[in-house]
């Protein structure tokens, strides 16, 4: 199906875009299918195409080895995948899957350089490279500072903001690499979470029962990204959103 620039995508950094724009990217993008595992990027691999996920989400994962990696970022709705292309990088040194499936247009790598030239284009994707920036820097303070219980309702928090359910899939082996930390350890933590009523965990799914709750108990290291996106950007969460509550 062709990307048609009169339709809003779904994706918030091309809905900012003026209509004249659009024009121009839209002979260029094309939607692709974000399934469930898929890898994106591979470590310092050269890095082809840029995507600007519409549904789903996606981590950017630092890793040594298979069982010694942490998720350094997320990325969904609210961004796109390839700054290194914008920032004249051949590749870069992290892994990027698709952990919630979904949708993006892609658009090649030489055909966003050139669009970069357009300067409504160029700078939401340098705002959005900042609130990456910050967000970067909220998870080595989470990961160096926080208790694993703030940590997990942060993530918990930032998968919700992009995924738009009360519920999602996720297994505690996943989340135990993407925060660095023991399984036994998330599924214990699991278990507080829901004995506070924050949340209900069954096998392989995460049910957000009280949003506000898990603010409270992310405390500072949830909020700062999302501040800076909706100050540069739009609103992570819409707030007629059910998930929002």
């Amino acid at each position: 199906m062709l990307y048609d620039p009169l339709v809003p995508s779904g994706n918030q950094l091309l809905d900012t875009l003026p209509l004249a724009d659009l024009q121009g990217l839209a002979p260029d993008l094309e939607w692709v299918e974000l399934t469930l595992q898929q890898v994106i990027y591979e470590p310092n691999r050269p890095v082809h195409y840029a995507y600007f996920p519409v549904s789903g989400m996606c981590s950017v994962i630092a890793l040594v080895e298979v069982e010694d990696q942490i998720e350094a970022g997320v990325i969904g709705k609210e961004g796109f995948l390839g700054a290194s292309i914008l920032l004249r990088a051949a590749s870069n040194p992290f892994r990027v899957i698709v952990q919630g499936p979904g949708r993006a247009l892609r658009l090649p790598a030489e055909k966003l350089l050139e669009a970069s030239v357009m300067p409504e284009f160029n700078a939401v994707l340098l705002r959005f490279i900042h609130t990456l920036m910050v967000q970067a820097a909220s998870t080595l303070l989470a990961n160096s500072s926080y208790l694993l219980e703030e940590r997990l309702a942060r993530w918990i928090l930032m998968t919700q903001d992009r995924l738009d359910a009360a519920s999602f899939p996720m297994t505690h082996r996943f989340m135990s690499l993407m925060l660095g930390v023991r399984r036994a350890g998330v599924t214990e933590t699991l278990h507080k979470l829901e004995g506070r009523h924050l949340i209900k965990a069954t096998r392989g799914n995460v049910q957000v029962l009280n949003r506000s709750g898990l603010e409270d108990l992310a405390d500072g290291c949830y909020g700062q990204a999302e501040r800076e996106h909706r100050r540069l950007i739009v609103p992570l969460q819409d707030p007629k959103s059910d998930v929002s509550h």
